[in-house]
């Protein structure tokens, strides 16, 4: 009990760190220009979509600092819009509902009708004060921990306030190898999955099966898969780690099942609507859901792009238990019937049939989908048997650690290699996550990966993998006729890097971009494309020059991209100046995820000069020379022109 108070506190300091610099920060970093590009009205209110073009600080003075525009709000955090820049406290109060590349959708009561608004940076630190909120909340002695697992974890107290001040001003040396210290990880993970111990003659297991029979693919998985599968009838807690393309989501969907079947209940949950919403949509289009008919409800806002999924939705089906109440409001505010204390009194009645209404379902149903940060609803209402966390590794530790307690087991599912939480600190504790540090909790590792090719993924599987992936997979595209991969050095030509408010762009990285685009069209892609950039600045360039093409383009940042795939990338590393900076590429994690968004081919477009000085890249550009076609932009248009 004393070492689950102590860990409890130790993630409570921290996050105040993080609080205390945030509310620091917001007087810096404070006002945002939103360029409004999509408006829906509806009879419940106006559906907004914009995107950041700009930022400025307290003073009113445009920031030129670097930021990470795609990360300013998250999901279900507070925001307020307001219209002119010397007015910041009269605005429109409203909520995210949806975070799609660098598009924010939102909720207001309000049509907008201006093309750009201002909105100001609240999402951050609500969100932080609302984890901290549910921490201080937590009574321990009504709460039960595996104190196997809590060993683990690395219990940090206040007296070590000056050792994080000191970790936070560290700087990683990228000259380094840092190569060994991520194998010598991967190898203890490895050796610890080969002697994990699963009985398939499990005697209870078979039957499971017997009894899905066709509803199940079981036999459709891999061997790793199959293992991960079949651990779930110990009611143990353990990890999947699922590099890119290697089925985590089928994976879950068949633990889903299994654990149904075992008439279990079940949380799945995620730090995004993205990643909760693409298992709900896998789930709901099985044989087994469609036979079953399976009781299951999603909290919180859906994804845009998967609104489909709006039946399951929680708040929409209790909101449609109460509208009867809310015709007979409307008919007696048209007839003016009704004096506004009595309108108060109904629109709270309203409220709490809704409550009512949705504590019932929860309570009732044994599969309920949310994002970390809906979770809260479920507090207090009920615990479930099992909780997944997907993307875990995207996870806050405090996220993950709060979900946790809303079930009696855990499956964390993720990729320490992809990248992490958003912390806007430099704090080295906030950016470990709770999957990052149980080491000793069984773990499984998904080898087979069903994206790409050998040759597209074998920089990222000898780099971070430890050369522990299978690619099956045979691909007979190839950029000219040489390779999967295209590198078009950039390196002597006249290809600096520019500052555009507060990121960065390339023009000439650009222009490159769209020769490569034209030759996709020439020789008559079929396949969709995904055009890639460390910068939002960059990403909004290339879509202004970007003319109508014959195939499906989606433009946005690399982090933006993260959990997304494409037929071909285009990937623009921007970076070219004097002094050799990086920038938002000193994250290996950043280039990992860029490397591994691609099914059939990968162009790279860079100045490897500006990468020279870089252990890291060093190897990187080597392995291109190994296997890509590596070209200059002269040969390529020496190319286009014969081509």
């Amino acid at each position: 009990m004393d070492i689950l108070q102590k860990y409890v506190d130790s993630l409570i300091f921290t996050l105040q760190k993080e609080l205390e610099y945030l509310e620091n920060e917001d007087s810096i970093l404070n006002i945002y220009k939103a360029k409004i590009i999509d408006r829906k009205v509806f009879q419940f209110g106006n559906i907004i979509s914009f995107k950041i073009i700009g930022a400025y600080n307290s003073n009113k003075t445009v920031i030129t600092k670097k930021l990470s525009i795609n990360k300013i709000f998250k999901e279900e955090e507070n925001i307020k819009i307001f219209f002119h820049l010397e007015n910041t406290y009269d605005g429109i109060k409203t909520k995210i509902i949806c975070v799609e590349n660098d598009v924010f959708t939102c909720l207001t009561s309000t049509e907008l009708k201006c093309r750009e608004v201002y909105v100001r940076l609240e999402g951050s630190v609500y969100n932080t004060y609302r984890i901290l909120k549910r921490l201080k909340k937590i009574e321990i002695e009504n709460i039960y921990f595996d104190e196997n697992i809590l060993s683990d974890l690395r219990i940090k107290c206040k007296s070590e306030d000056t050792k994080i001040e000191q970790n936070n001003k560290e700087i990683v040396d990228f000259n380094e190898d840092l190569k060994l210290k991520e194998l010598n990880f991967f190898e203890n993970i490895m050796d610890k999955f080969q002697n994990l111990e699963i009985q398939n003659e499990n005697e209870n297991f078979g039957k499971i099966l017997d009894e899905l029979g066709d509803l199940i693919n079981y036999t459709k998985l891999n061997k790793n898969q199959q293992r991960s599968l079949i651990f779930c009838t110990k009611n143990i807690s353990y990890r999947i780690i699922g590099p890119p393309g290697t089925g985590k989501t089928k994976t879950v969907v068949e633990i889903i099942k299994i654990l149904l079947t075992m008439d279990k209940s079940v949380l799945v949950c995620g730090p995004s609507n993205l990643s909760v919403d693409n298992i709900l949509s896998c789930f709901v289009e099985s044989e087994y859901h469609k036979k079953n008919k399976t009781s299951l409800f999603r909290l919180g806002s859906i994804s845009k792009s998967l609104k489909t999924l709006n039946c399951y939705n929680l708040d929409k089906i209790a909101s449609e238990s109460v509208s009867f109440i809310s015709e007979e409001l409307n008919e007696a505010m048209k007839c003016k019937k009704i004096d506004k204390r009595k309108i108060t009194e109904i629109m709270k009645e309203m409220k709490s049939r809704k409550n009512k209404f949705s504590k019932e379902k929860i309570k009732a149903t044994n599969l309920v989908f949310s994002t970390l940060f809906s979770s809260h609803k479920i507090e207090g209402l009920k615990c479930f048997d099992w909780i997944i966390i997907d993307e875990a590794c995207q996870a806050l530790e405090a996220e993950s650690f709060l979900n946790i307690l809303l079930a009696k087991n855990f499956i964390l599912v993720g990729d320490p290699y992809q990248l992490g939480p958003t912390v806007k600190s430099e704090s080295k504790e906030l950016k470990m996550t709770f999957f990052d540090k149980l080491k000793n909790v069984p773990t499984f590792f998904l080898n087979e990966q069903y994206r790409m090719n050998e040759i597209l993924i074998s920089f990222s599987n000898s780099y971070f993998y430890s050369n522990q992936i299978i690619s099956p997979l045979k691909n007979n595209f190839k950029f000219f006729s040489h390779s999967p991969i295209l590198f078009i050095d950039t390196s002597g030509y006249n290809s600096d890097e520019m500052k555009s408010n507060s990121s960065i762009k390339n023009i000439f990285e650009a222009e490159i971009t769209l020769k490569v685009v034209k030759y996709l069209e020439s020789i008559d892609n079929k396949h969709d494309v995904g055009i890639i950039t460390p910068y939002s600045q960059q990403a909004i360039h290339i879509k202004e020059i970007m003319p109508q093409i014959s195939f499906p383009i989606q433009i946005s940042t690399v982090d933006a991209f993260q959990g997304q795939e494409k037929g071909i990338i285009i990937l623009n590393l921007v970076r070219s100046n004097e002094i050799q900076d990086i920038g938002f590429l000193s994250d290996l994690k950043r280039i990992n995820v860029a490397l591994t968004r691609c099914i059939h081919g990968l162009v790279i477009i860079g100045d490897s000069s500006n990468f020279a000085k870089y252990q890291f890249y060093k190897k990187f550009f080597d392995h291109l020379y190994l296997h890509a076609y590596c070209i200059d932009p002269y040969i390529l248009d020496a190319l286009l022109e014969t081509n």
